[in-house]
């Protein structure tokens, strides 16, 4: 398994286009269609999490107000969370928005919005990785303010049986 990836930085958000709906702080009411997204999401990104660690993992990062979601008329609409802060900076990850509700702008929203809330909060830059083989979220972070930093090929190996 190999996936092509590109560390970008941020550390001025562009004005986006608004979407209807409001972002807010994910809840513990929206815990159990968090993880199903969290684990909608790792297997787009070809990450191996079963239900009890993506539960796990969704229910620290409530409880941390660390996801952030979109709302458009009582419904979520898209997802987006911080991780890994340093001194000086916080990554964005567990960016999804379920395939029915793509191309409308929730996850361009959220994230430009989750970016501004964590330089307003004093981090200098925001991080966040994708996978070049999906093109359309790569020009959705540079029209928020994401510039390409770096390029990585990350090779999976199987451990040998017995």
């Amino acid at each position: 398994m190999k996936m092509n990836l590109r560390c970008y930085d941020l550390t001025r958000v562009e004005e986006v286009p608004r979407p209807e709906g409001e972002p807010r702080w994910a809840r513990e009411g929206d815990q159990d269609l968090l993880t199903e997204w969290v684990l909608a999401f790792s297997g787009e990104a070809m990450e191996s999490l079963d239900e009890e660690q993506a539960r796990q993992m969704t229910e620290r990062k409530i409880e941390a107000r660390e996801i952030r979601v979109w709302e458009t008329q009582g419904r979520l609409t898209s997802m987006a969370a911080g991780a890994r802060p340093t001194g000086k900076g916080i990554t964005l990850n567990l960016v999804y928005t379920p395939k029915d509700l793509r191309r409308k702008g929730f996850a361009t929203a959220l994230v430009a919005d989750l970016s501004r809330i964590f330089l307003e909060e004093g981090y200098r830059f925001c991080t966040l990785f994708t996978d070049l083989d999906f093109p359309t979220s790569n020009h959705i972070y540079q029209r928020i303010g994401y510039r390409p930093v770096s390029d990585f090929l990350e090779i999976g190996f199987e451990a040998p049986e017995g």
